[in-house]
């Protein structure tokens, strides 16, 4: 027990930089190689979907079962709203080597931004 808690610290400050202060580090987009550019924003991606759980996660600690229900099922229904729209988006580069690196993109961008809105409702609730 005691290891996943370092552990989870360890990886919480590992990651605890913004999502803006890793892109100034790590512009993808000065990467010229197609494979090597999508290489860099899906580490993006990761780092986007580990600051999303982390940030969800956290929220759910502050509510009441009722609001972790309210929560779960806006989650569910964001997920399924981001997956279809950045698939949409991305099919109209659809065959072309360009289709993944604008849904990984468009992914990427959606998770930061519901991210910070998990991350306002943390606040109002944590007052």
């Amino acid at each position: 027990m005691k290891n996943k808690i370092l552990i989870s610290i360890i990886l919480f400050r590992l990651f605890s930089f913004s999502y803006a202060e890793m892109s100034k580090q790590n512009n993808c987009n000065e990467i010229i190689r197609d494979k090597e550019r999508l290489y860099c924003l899906t580490n993006h991606l990761k780092v986007s979907d580990f600051l999303l759980n982390s940030s969800y996660q956290k929220l759910q600690k502050f509510l009441d079962k009722e609001n972790i229900k309210n929560l779960k099922n806006a989650q569910l229904s964001w997920l399924s709203y981001r997956d279809k729209d950045c698939s949409l988006i991305s099919s109209a580069y659809l065959g072309g080597t360009l289709e993944a690196e604008i849904e990984t993109r468009c992914i990427t961008d959606k998770n930061v931004v519901r991210t910070e809105e998990l991350n306002k409702i943390i606040d109002a609730w944590s007052m």
